[in-house]
C-alpha cells in the first residue's frame, strides 16, 4: 500500500519483469546449481538458482498510473488500450475522465457524473451518484482512495 501513496518511494506501474539473460540457460533450460554427491553435497561453484529473479522499477516521484498503453495487433496496426490492474487506485477527487473510464463499468456518462459530484469526503459518497447502487459501489470501492 505504501508504494502507491505518493510519499517516499513509489512503484512504477507495470514495471515488474523477469530477469533472464542468456548466461542463466544451458541447452534451453536453466543452468542449475551444480551440487556434489547427487545433490546432497556442497555447491561446486557452477550454475545458478532454478528460480529466475524478478525486478521492478521504483521512483522518488509521486506514483503515476499507466492508464493508456499503445499496443499492436497481428496486422501491424496499433491502438491505445486502457490498462487497469486490481492494485491500481485512483484519487477519487483528482482522477481524470480518461482514468475513471479505465475502470470496468465506468463509461463517459458515469465518469462525468463522478467528476461533477466532487469533492468527496469518502469513497462511499459515490452511492449518491445516479447510476451507482450498492453493488456498483462495492465493485468500484477498491479502485479509489481519498487524499
Amino acid at each position: 500500500k505504501g508504494l502507491y501513496d505518493d510519499h517516499g518511494i513509489s512503484y512504477i506501474d507495470n514495471s515488474f519483469y523477469k530477469f533472464h539473460p542468456n548466461y542463466l540457460f544451458k541447452d534451453r533450460a536453466i543452468y542449475r546449481w551444480q551440487i556434489a554427491q547427487k545433490g546432497k553435497g556442497r555447491h561446486l561453484g557452477n550454475g545458478y538458482s532454478d528460480h529466475l529473479p524478478i525486478f521492478a522499477y521504483f521512483s522518488t516521484d509521486p506514483f503515476q498510473f499507466k492508464i493508456n498503453t499503445r499496443i499492436s495487433d497481428d496486422s501491424g496496426s496499433s491502438k491505445v488500450r486502457s490498462i487497469v490492474s486490481p492494485n491500481m487506485r485512483l484519487d477519487l477527487n483528482a482522477a481524470s475522465q480518461e482514468a475513471l473510464q479505465s475502470i470496468s463499468g465506468i463509461g463517459s456518462v458515469l465518469s462525468e457524473r463522478i467528476i461533477a459530484g466532487r469533492p468527496y469526503g469518502s469513497v462511499d459518497d459515490l452511492i449518491k451518484i445516479k447510476g451507482i447502487g450498492p453493488q456498483k459501489l462495492k465493485q468500484f470501492r477498491i479502485h479509489f482512495f481519498i487524499k
